[in-house]
């Protein structure tokens, strides 16, 4: 192999490599959630955040008042990596939707506890923030276009060379 050409080579094979490459990655928050939660995010995958309870309407924001809801609340690991041995787990909270009292069912979804929390809305939608639908993945493919495009290049230019 040519030396042009084999540099050439090494170049693409790096610029392929280096565009694949994604740190801290993770999926976009829940379109929806229920009342009482907000969508976010975590290594784990996407959640719906218990909101901070509260005491009175005074601790609420316009529009909303301080209620009691019964919520599915299901405990889950932060996923992600953690590099202590003594660490204590990571755990959040995912609110799976609403159920009829505290005590009540929830399927195998969580356990049915009645929190006082601020509402107004029926669900909070999602979205905002960074995460992006796939983020990362869209640029997944830039490395290899641009190693197609070199190699197209690289042949066209051999060849107005020979001919």
């Amino acid at each position: 192999m040519h030396v042009p050409v084999m540099r050439a080579f090494v170049i693409v094979l790096a610029l392929g490599v280096v565009s694949i490459a994604r740190a801290d990655v993770v999926d976009p928050e829940p379109e929806r959630c229920p009342r009482g939660s907000t969508p976010a995010t975590a290594h784990s995958g996407p959640f719906c955040r218990a909101d901070d309870t509260c005491a009175s309407d005074a601790e609420c924001s316009t529009g909303q008042r301080c209620v009691a809801i019964a919520q599915c609340l299901e405990t889950r690991g932060c996923g992600g990596r953690t590099d202590f041995e003594d660490a204590e787990p990571c755990t959040l909270t995912h609110v799976s939707g609403e159920c009829e009292s505290a005590g009540g069912s929830c399927g195998d979804e969580g356990t049915c506890t009645e929190r006082r929390v601020c509402a107004g809305e029926a669900e909070r939608p999602g979205g905002g923030g960074c995460s992006c639908a796939a983020p990362g993945r869209a640029r997944a493919g830039t490395g290899l276009v641009l190693a197609i495009a070199t190699l197209a290049t690289m042949f066209l230019a051999r060849r107005r060379r020979a001919g």
